[in-house]
């Protein structure tokens, strides 16, 4: 979390029965609810055509929600108030540099327009430069930077009008992978040192779970979960969290006293059957995450093991990762940091610890999801 001494500046955001409907009759949004803490990056996450830029667009006052919904900053209802009232900064995936101006000049463009004293606004580029980790590249170019520079120097200019609200929408997708790594950390401390209040747009669940204090799951206009990274992560609220979030195995087979019986062994049964009761004799199913699924030589399995067929391997350099056949609809994934060397129809053997189980339920609770 970033530190309390900035969040006295910060401000709250509040979305109040928030719906977008466009003229073409799309609902882009359902009536949703949202509160923003200050100082605090809030990551809108989900898949393409779910409402999350929509959602950020709302904040911004770049759309304005139907009739009935508001939008508050603090106490201050902005709902009628365009972006420029707003007291907002954006970052967006195409950078949206001057390619005719230096990298001061985009970032003091702002400034200039609102008649900021020129030495205001040279101190404030340096010190902006120095924050991104751009010292001394005021006067290049623009068309001369790399990607990840350029998009350093959008997020210097959306800084510089010191804006009550800082709004990022897929702001690294135009990044290759290293670089967008690198990039993301730089950000992650940026943010936590300024303690601005912060919206994050992305697809990307690595980025979530790395810039996010908290997310907000989003699936066709509506709120599916909001928690901390760690929260969805180990208790995602349904099937769709439970699968978008990260990659996940889901089993199903018979309950026989403290285990759930499959094909070819059988998973102990957690004490977090909170989706219904679990009945002895009766279908069940259970979530578990591949990494936490202990792969185990055949030789040594014992009658708390499930035996499978390897059907495919994949070496990732830290880990290496497994497709296991054990009779059931679909492979189990499982990864593990061990070295060693295994082959396509090779037996083997896996184990799940019952609080490695992410959630185990009533099969009827599958089906009627």
């Amino acid at each position: 979390m970033k530190s309390n001494d900035s969040n006295q500046q910060a401000v709250s955001i509040r979305l109040a029965q928030c719906a977008k409907s466009f003229a073409n009759g799309t609902r882009a949004l359902q009536p949703l609810d949202l509160e923003i803490h200050p100082g605090e990056t809030l990551v809108l996450l989900g898949p393409s055509g779910c409402g999350k830029t929509t959602t950020l667009r709302m904040i911004a006052g770049l759309e304005f929600p139907d009739q009935g919904g508001r939008v508050f900053f603090g106490d201050e209802d902005v709902t009628a108030l365009p972006i420029e009232k707003r007291g907002v900064g954006m970052v967006f995936q195409n950078y949206a540099l001057f390619p005719n101006m230096s990298v001061g000049e985009n970032i003091a463009y702002g400034m200039k327009i609102r008649r900021i004293p020129a030495g205001e606004r040279i101190e404030r580029v340096e010190r902006l430069l120095e924050m991104v980790h751009l010292q001394g590249l005021s006067q290049r170019r623009v068309d001369q930077l790399s990607g990840g520079q350029k998009q350093r120097v959008a997020l210097a200019r959306a800084l510089a009008m010191e804006p009550r609200v800082l709004l990022l929408d897929e702001p690294l997708t135009a990044l290759d992978a290293k670089l967008r790594e690198a990039v993301r950390s730089d950000l992650n401390k940026l943010l936590r040192s300024l303690g601005i209040t912060a919206i994050y747009v992305t697809h990307d669940q690595g980025e979530a779970m790395a810039l996010g204090d908290r997310i907000v799951v989003m699936e066709r206009g509506k709120i599916s979960q909001i928690g901390t990274p760690q929260g969805i992560y180990y208790h995602p609220a349904n099937d769709f969290v439970a699968d978008f979030i990260g990659a996940m195995n889901r089993v199903e087979g018979i309950v026989a006293g403290h285990r759930l019986q499959l094909p070819t062994g059988s998973l102990p049964l957690a004490d977090n059957g909170r989706d219904g009761a679990i009945v002895q004799g009766q279908p069940a199913w259970a979530l578990f995450r591949p990494e936490d699924v202990q792969v185990i030589d055949i030789t040594e399995a014992d009658a708390h093991c499930v035996r499978g067929r390897l059907i495919n391997t994949f070496f990732l350099g830290d880990r290496t990762r497994f497709e296991i056949e054990i009779g059931v609809e679909r492979p189990i994934i499982a990864e593990t940091s061990k070295r060693g060397w295994w082959e396509a129809g090779q037996q083997i053997a896996i184990r799940v610890l019952p609080e490695a189980l992410v959630k185990m339920a009533p099969r009827a609770d599958k089906e009627a999801a």
